[in-house]
């Protein structure tokens, strides 16, 4: 460099590229116009790309005189151009050949991945799609239109999930029932040479073990990635929001979990009726939370008396004669349950009305009467000390379905039978209600079996809680 001409030298990034681009310039371009084209265009493609290394190609730029030193240098051979310094194929380390990637086989013809549902539910699949095969669409139209409210052939609509499977498996019965010509030759070809046979065999083997190995490399990154996440600190964290827990959370009977295995193991039937129970139903804003709702006579409060006003002594009029139009009679209709009543006497002790001491007296006797018709729990324990079994009807399934719970001690709940329920039958505890068969008596979770004198095979209908009304 000459120190009476002084410039910038620019960092090490954009040195290695002002000097490439001064020697191709240098050496290819002699024209001083053809040199600013080509630095022009390269200049708006790079700032377009994002680039802003080549930014010394701006005649204002501290960079730019370097860049025309080195040019000038180049053309008038006081600097050589670089030569490759990368090193001969001969002197460099044998690399490893890249194995080739093995070319995907062709899908199984005659396979089918059996969806994880109970075996009777895939042989009415199957015979299904066999009766399909050969009888045609026509089968399929009038199958679906006479079983539509059948939830054993929901897997006949398109939106189901085994769907797809029924019709792949329809696809495949017709084929054998049905063969072509070339998938006969096909078969034909592949009796008599066996050795192509075994090559599409190796073909897929080296296919699956690719694929294993692919899957191994993915497991070690996300292994990575796992270990990376582990080792962030998570007490170094930022309140976002704070929950806070009630007692009435404490106390509300939700349904117990139910596990991937259990959501398996249903039938269609099952499955249906659990979506028909979870669907809320319209018009009502209640929970699942079992409400106790006791109907009473609303207390009708007496008029509050409204300010007099100043009496105005009428004025004098003339007597007159009138005399009524006959009307015609009304039948008597009887008051509206929303009517207000006029207030009624009440005593001056409990300083309530007379009717609602005779409606809560009526309640009373009732509860005591319903009471009286049972045997008191302690004494029937006392009387059946060994443990029970209890039929349970179904009415929520078309026809109704009964099935056995027990052996079940007297003292035990309500509730526990309901859990017992809930597990059989999929319907969650809080949209049970069971009623005895016998005495015709709702049963309450808080009371326990005793209560309620049930005996060995007694029959518990079981149906559902209607929402926003009484039990």
């Amino acid at each position: 460099m000459n120190e009476a001409d002084p410039f910038i030298i620019p960092p090490p990034d954009i040195r290695n590229i002002a000097d490439k681009t001064a020697e191709f310039v240098g050496a290819k371009f002699d024209d001083p116009n053809a040199r600013r084209q080509f630095e022009d265009r390269l200049r708006e493609e790079k700032l377009k790309a994002g680039n802003s290394k080549f930014s010394f190609l701006n005649h204002n730029d501290p960079y730019r005189p370097y860049y025309d030193k080195r040019i000038d240098d180049i053309r008038s051979g006081k600097v050589e151009a670089k030569k490759d310094e990368r090193p001969k194929a001969a002197d460099q380390e044998p690399s490893k050949p890249t194995k080739p990637v093995p070319i995907e086989p062709p899908p199984f013809e005659f396979t089918a991945d059996i969806p994880a549902k109970p075996a009777f539910d895939i042989d009415i699949i199957k015979l299904t799609a066999q009766f399909a095969a050969r009888n045609g669409p026509e089968f399929m139209s009038s199958l679906s239109s006479r079983e539509r409210n059948n939830p054993q052939f929901d897997f006949l609509r398109p939106s189901h999930s085994l769907f797809p499977y029924f019709t792949k498996l329809i696809d495949q019965y017709r084929k054998i029932m049905r063969p072509t010509k070339t998938l006969e030759m096909r078969l034909k070809s592949n009796a008599e040479s066996r050795f192509e046979v075994l090559d599409r065999v190796v073909q897929r083997v080296e296919y699956a073990r690719y694929v294993e190995e692919q899957k191994k490399i993915k497991e070690e990154e996300a292994d990575a990635e796992r270990i990376a996440y582990a080792s962030i600190d998570w007490h170094d964290f930022v309140v976002v929001q704070t929950i806070e827990f009630v007692e009435a959370d404490e106390v509300m009977e939700l349904p117990p979990p139910t596990s991937i295995k259990e959501i398996e193991g249903m039938s269609i039937a099952q499955k249906s009726a659990m979506k028909l129970l979870q669907k809320p139903s319209s018009g009502s804003n209640l929970g699942d939370k079992d409400v106790e709702m006791e109907v009473t006579t609303p207390q009708v409060r007496p008029p509050i008396p409204l300010p007099q006003k100043p009496v105005v002594p009428p004025m004098p009029v003339i007597p007159q004669v009138n005399i009524p139009a006959p009307r015609p009679m009304m039948p008597m209709m009887p008051p509206p349950m929303n009517a207000i009543r006029p207030p009624m006497p009440q005593s001056p002790a409990t300083g309530r009305s007379s009717d609602d001491v005779e409606m809560e007296d009526d309640e009373r006797a009732k509860r005591v009467k319903m009471e009286e018709d049972l045997v008191p729990e302690s004494e029937w324990i006392r009387m059946n000390p060994s443990p029970i079994t209890v039929k349970i009807q179904n009415q929520t399934m078309t026809p109704p379905t009964t099935f056995e719970i027990g052996p079940i001690e007297q003292t035990t709940l309500v509730s526990e039978v309901k859990d017992l329920v809930a597990k059989n039958c999929g319907i969650p505890v809080a949209k049970q209600k069971l009623v005895a068969s016998g005495n015709s008596k709702t049963l309450v979770n808080t009371n326990a079996i005793a209560f309620y004198n049930l005996k060995m095979d007694d029959l518990i209908l079981l149906s559902l809680k209607e929402r926003g009304g009484r039990r």
